[in-house]
């Protein structure tokens, strides 16, 4: 074996076997994404045990050092996908991969898997690899594209894309040199140094874009984490703050022509607290949530705003429709009883409707639309408070 492709083997042995050892740690005992990590891990050390059954191959037939190399390596690149998708929770296409993998285990069976079959072997490994480093690429795509631009994320999986041709390549270095080419296949001739070191590289790079998956999946839990009312799944109060200044802004520059937004109180919710439990009262806010996310459009933004209060901003909405939402989500409320424990819970809202006009600022929106739900309180709950500029008397 050439003594510099014998370290380059031994390089990248080294460091497949360090990336399973650091996926493993960061699985347990650290818990970051441990499902994915954990698949990174056994991706790794597939692809270390793979490589070093290849650097034992001899010129005899041995399903051990060729066969089972190959197939441990295309497993390997297989799990890289698998945890890939794990990481971002997209929709699981492993099932093909697996049927592809077994497709081309079946016909390196048939033949010995010795030298001389090496043009034969090589040739059906670059395909799979090369068909799997572009799925790769593909998983890898759609997971970054959710958080950054399009280009941004071709530009991050461009070396998934670059490994893929790199097969693609030695395929075709394959078909055009015929039984010259087997210099090439084999990895343990001085040929193969460049190869080796595209592979070296090629691991390097997709190791730290893995890590890097791995931060920008847990920077967009911390902030999905900042943003979310954990009960509910809706925008807490902070960040929906935010949204009403930045849609505030957009009205004042023309943008959108008017913009309004409705206070809603859950009716008589410590009552449902103090029969039923906190537990029925965290269902019951829920149940609210998710009929109220129902009858919401697309660019309209709800949160919880606090306690048992719903906020929704409405962009592109009139005094007249936004009034006309207000009941419709009222009705909703009062059609859907919440069903615990054989028992079904009566559901109803008080609201209050702001609609932005000339001088009103983000703060006195929300006080305009507050001051309507306690008119709607002191009516007798379950209506629409009219929009009113008298201030809210003492102890209301």
């Amino acid at each position: 074996m050439d003594i510099q492709a014998q370290t380059l083997f031994r390089v990248i042995i080294l460091l497949s076997a360090i990336c399973s050892l650091a996926w493993a740690f960061l699985a347990y005992p650290q818990r970051i994404a441990p499902r994915a990590s954990w698949r990174y891990a056994g991706s790794y050390a597939l692809m270390m045990l793979g490589l070093i059954l290849t650097a034992a191959r001899q010129a005899e037939p041995s399903y051990l050092y060729w066969f089972t190399a190959d197939i441990l390596l295309l497993t390997g690149y297989l799990l890289l996908r698998w945890g890939t998708l794990q990481l971002f929770h997209l929709d699981s296409g492993i099932k093909l991969d697996v049927l592809v993998l077994l497709c081309f285990a079946g016909l390196m069976l048939l033949v010995p898997p010795s030298a001389a079959s090496s043009l034969y072997l090589g040739s059906l490994f670059s395909i799979a690899a090369a068909w799997l480093f572009w799925r790769l690429a593909q998983a890898n795509f759609e997971g970054l594209s959710k958080s950054m631009s399009r280009w941004r994320a071709w530009l991050l999986v461009s070396p998934i894309l670059l490994a893929s041709l790199s097969f693609v390549v030695r395929l075709g270095v394959i078909l055009w040199l015929g039984q010259d080419g087997k210099r090439f296949v084999s990895l343990d001739t001085a040929e193969a140094v460049p190869i080796l070191w595209l592979y070296l590289v090629q691991t390097l790079v997709i190791s730290i874009l893995t890590v890097a998956n791995a931060i920008t999946r847990l920077v967009t839990k911390i902030r999905y984490l900042a943003d979310r009312d954990l009960l509910t799944g809706l925008w807490n109060r902070r960040s929906c703050a935010g949204k009403h200044e930045r849609l505030h802004q957009a009205w004042e520059k023309g943008e959108t022509p008017v913009y309004s937004l409705i206070l809603m109180d859950l009716d008589h919710f410590k009552q449902v607290n103090d029969t039923y439990g906190h537990l029925a009262g965290d269902e019951a806010l829920r149940q609210t949530a998710l009929l109220l996310q129902r009858e919401c459009r697309r660019d309209d933004v709800l949160c919880r705003f606090g306690g048992e209060e719903f906020l929704l901003l409405l962009p592109n909405t009139d005094a007249r429709q936004v009034r006309e939402l207000a009941e419709t989500l009222r009705q909703a409320l009062m059609q859907n009883p919440l069903r615990w424990k054989d028992q079904q819970i009566p559901l109803s809202g008080s609201f209050g409707c702001a609609t932005v006009r000339g001088g009103l600022m983000p703060t006195d929106m929300l006080e305009t639309a507050d001051r309507a739900l306690y008119l709607a309180k002191d009516a007798g709950r379950n209506c629409i408070g009219p929009e009113s500029s008298r201030p809210i008397e003492a102890g209301g």
